[in-house]
């Protein structure tokens, strides 16, 4: 189940960044899907993602029908369209229509912000005030700390990253830019993301910025 997911995400994103621009796709959320984007080459989409994914699953009318059709481009636009306004999906630990953050919650977030205090479930600096480890180290993030005497599952949950939905409640409640980087997003330069290798069981760091989506792509044409 987590392959197949992966390869839907990764189709999907890849199918994104194909885009002339902005338009053709980021068109505001609820969107007609009879108002379709400009016809793309099918090759522009690997198929593979309609062929992992039930394409008699409610909701996924509209992609069945391009994709027998042989329309790649039109039956990801559908499928985009269907991930992007599904109303029928719970997660039982954020909703976004009624965003709310507990104490504990707030904690996390403002802890992250000084000297990198991320938190790690049930490994603390200070017990008794839940203050997490500082994994701060010349200035950067020393994702390979780990305290003394700590068991290897500090770094385990270290890298699940327990602090991001907190702070992303945080920001969304009270507005404050402090969450965010300085252009008022989420500045990925911050966190140095790792990302997990499932093949080789190993975790490596992501790299530098390295392009623009809806732009780069269109200088290969």
């Amino acid at each position: 189940m987590k392959n197949i997911f992966f390869i839907c995400f990764c189709a999907l994103f890849a199918f994104s960044g194909c885009a002339d621009d902005d338009d053709d796709l980021l068109t505001g959320g609820n969107v007609d899907i009879d108002l379709l984007p400009d016809a793309k080459p099918n090759d522009v989409v690997d198929p593979q993602v309609f062929e992992a994914i039930n394409l008699n699953y409610p909701g996924l009318e509209k992609v069945k029908e391009f994709y027998e059709a042989g329309e790649h481009y039109y039956a990801a636009n559908a499928l985009l369209e269907y991930y992007r306004t599904r109303t029928n999906v719970t997660n039982p630990n954020l909703s976004l229509i009624n965003v709310t953050i507990s104490e504990a919650e707030q904690a996390k977030a403002d802890y992250a912000l000084v000297d990198y205090r991320f938190h790690v479930n049930n490994f603390y600096e200070d017990k008794e005030t839940l203050k997490p480890y500082s994994v701060k180290q010349d200035g950067g993030i020393n994702w390979e700390y780990s305290p003394k005497d700590a068991s290897d599952e500090y770094q385990k949950q270290l890298h699940r990253h327990q602090w991001f939905i907190p702070q992303a409640k945080a920001y969304r409640v009270s507005g404050d830019e402090k969450y965010l980087g300085d252009d008022g997003e989420i500045d990925l330069s911050k966190f140095t993301p790792i990302t997990y290798d499932p093949v080789h069981h190993g975790y490596y760091r992501l790299g530098e910025h390295v392009g623009n989506a809806f732009k780069d792509g269109a200088k290969l044409k």
